[in-house]
């Protein structure tokens, strides 16, 4: 195992470098660059503008850019500078808890939607053309057809202009569970006040942004992250029970599975320890395809929601064409898949016991 993680990560040093060269290709295809837009900028002086210039080498070819793009990666750590921020690549990224966050929403949502789409998917294929089978297919393609961005709006609405959640404080039945989720910051301080409740995007309410963390600063993100789980995971909750909805169907068929069923075993045995772990491999292999769209969903329900995350940073920085910020984003979502894929192959050989990479 540890010679196959070995060479694994071996390969993934070229196939970065490939993809950092994608990246920049990219950029620098794009119609308009930093100089550009500096040029028509009336709030960037010539010299300014020239000391930039100079100090990035942004007057050199594309090859040369590139090149000490690359080496400043691999030996210093500088990914690039954000123009607009006025801040290092890595510091607008990832900074501020950006990358923590980012982290904890994906594992959580990984997590969730998981724990929710296998057992309905095992239900519906052991229930196969029963009505709650039809109505769960139903409901995974309706979660397939909806995009994220328009959940996180439907949300925004519910929440907002329907439950008027900012003044539940008001309704004495809805005080305890404003304030479990929005506790006052300091101790014996006040709770629940008339005219307020609980906000809505972000991942807290104003008064924790600069608090310490503490139980009451964790259980106000509680309140912030459950919708976001739920927004970004229900695309991938639908795909996941129909995937393994299918693959159980596939698996229940095999000869294997009415052998154990002739010698007498229950159904439940014959499904869950002998069906459902060759129907789950295919699934576990597939978890390094599952992290980057979790990604992607994650960038439309940052920038919704106003998230502090790694993909609301990009998603800025696509909007304001922050170049050396959008090569990084890029790098880092190839890193993620590349490591993704790697976690997918360990966790199948350990669900898998035929699997050996030795």
């Amino acid at each position: 195992m540890w010679s196959f993680i070995i060479r694994r990560i071996l390969y993934m040093i070229p196939l970065l470098f490939i993809v950092s060269i994608i990246a920049f290709t990219v950029v620098k295809l794009q119609p308009s660059d930093i100089v550009a837009q500096w040029k028509f900028n009336p709030s960037v002086s010539h010299e300014l503008l020239e000391h930039y210039i100079k100090e990035f080498g942004l007057d050199k070819d594309p090859v040369t850019q590139y090149l000490t793009w690359i080496k400043n990666v691999i030996t210093k750590g500088d990914w690039g500078f954000s123009f607009f921020n006025k801040v290092p690549v890595l510091d607008y990224l990832f900074g501020e808890g950006n990358l923590l966050y980012s982290l904890i929403i994906i594992f959580v949502t990984m997590l969730f939607t998981w724990a929710i789409a296998i057992p309905i998917g095992i239900y519906s294929a052991t229930h196969k053309y029963s009505f709650w089978d039809h109505f769960l297919n139903f409901m995974g393609f309706l979660g397939l057809s909806i995009p994220n961005f328009l959940l996180a709006v439907i949300f925004l609405q519910l929440m907002v202009a329907v439950l008027n959640v900012g003044s539940w404080c008001d309704y004495a039945w809805l005080r305890p569970i404003v304030e479990f989720f929005r506790p006052p910051v300091e101790p014996g301080g006040v709770g629940c006040e008339p005219g307020k409740g609980l906000g809505v995007g972000y991942l807290f309410d104003q008064e924790y942004l600069l608090a310490p963390w503490s139980w009451a600063k964790f259980r106000n993100f509680l309140w912030h992250l459950w919708p976001v789980v739920l927004i970004v995971g229900t695309a991938n909750i639908a795909a996941l029970i129909r995937y393994m909805r299918a693959n159980l169907l596939d698996v229940l068929g095999q000869p294997y599975v009415q052998t154990a069923r002739a010698k007498g075993l229950s159904e439940r045995v014959v499904i869950y320890k002998h069906a459902v772990r060759n129907a789950i491999n295919p699934l576990v292999s597939m978890l390094g395809f599952w992290i980057p769209l979790m990604f992607e969903a994650m960038l439309v329900t940052s920038a919704v929601l106003s998230l502090g995350t790694v993909e609301r940073a990009y998603f800025e920085a696509l909007s304001t064409q922050d170049q050396w910020v959008i090569m990084g984003g890029l790098l880092y979502f190839g890193i993620a898949l590349v490591v993704g894929n790697l976690i997918a192959d360990i966790l199948l050989a350990i669900v898998d016991p035929k699997i050996r990479y030795d």
